[in-house]
């Protein structure tokens, strides 16, 4: 269940790492606009760069932070909790294929 969950992990980086650089595209190329508030904030104040940069990057420590805690639980708890936790990374990924591939179809339909 590690396995899955280390897994889900580097899934979602990649994800987050792809879901980063579409948004750059699409905020600096094609003049399309932030819709999620807080990240919307932060590129105002930020610049678009830095402030994914700032979104994708504590997206990917809380959720390194998340599983290290859960490692350090004993091992009847552990199992459970990664179990769920490997469960809801799952999710998350699927969300996350969801969002890339949409930006990536608008992109395509944009450029022709």
């Amino acid at each position: 269940m590690r396995r899955l969950a280390l897994l889900n992990i580097l899934l979602n980086m990649c994800l987050q790492v792809m879901d980063g650089i579409l948004t750059y595209y699409a905020l600096t190329k094609l003049n399309y606009i932030e819709l999620n508030p807080l990240v919307n904030y932060l590129i105002l104040k930020m610049g678009i760069g830095p402030a994914l940069i700032v979104a994708k990057g504590s997206g990917l420590a809380i959720l390194i932070l998340t599983f290290v805690t859960i490692s350090k639980l004993g091992e009847n708890e552990s199992c459970k909790v990664i179990r769920i936790f490997a469960i809801l990374m799952l999710l998350i990924n699927m969300m996350y294929i969801f969002v890339v591939t949409t930006t990536l179809i608008n992109i395509f339909i944009s450029a022709y």
